[in-house]
């Protein structure tokens, strides 16, 4: 009886990992991961547009040319805010002082501009549960952070 469970158990284990194989990156080719990251880069930039609203699409004007980071940096920034975001949901009790201020201080001027209007300006109607909340952020912090994780690296 203990080995037909054992094999049993190694049937169960095995599907899983073909499972597991058949969904991960590591076996789609470069088409489909880009088409991936180009679904995650558009849904990223519409939830930012949906969430500022007219707030967030004001163009700067600068007085001695643009200072930009360019494509790599602006990866790399936008990967450590996802990284510190994860960190801030995994391990709420366990944060450092700072650590929500540095988050702040990281995102985009006209985030920054719009964010305290926009955060007075939602309907107490449309607030979530907090394990409604938590699970979505789990849910999409899931499949963003490994990007983010070989982001930086």
């Amino acid at each position: 009886e203990g080995l037909a469970a054992f094999h049993s158990e190694i049937k169960h284990q095995r599907k899983l990992v073909k499972s597991l194989q058949r969904k991960s990156l590591w076996s789609k080719n470069l088409e489909e991961i880009v088409e991936k990251l180009v679904d995650i880069a558009t849904h990223t930039h519409q939830a930012i547009l949906e969430f500022l609203g007219k707030n967030g699409t004001i163009a700067v004007k600068y007085r001695k040319g643009p200072q930009r980071l360019g494509e790599a940096g602006l990866a790399l920034h936008y990967a450590n805010i996802i990284n510190q975001i994860n960190v801030i949901a995994s391990r709420p009790t366990i944060l450092p002082p700072n650590m929500r201020d540095t988050l702040y201080k990281g995102l985009p001027n006209n985030i920054k501009n719009a964010l305290p209007s926009r955060l007075q300006n939602d309907d107490v109607t449309k607030e979530l549960p907090i394990a409604q909340v938590k699970a979505e952020m789990d849910m999409i912090l899931q499949w963003l952070t490994p990007f983010a994780t070989n982001t930086t690296k």
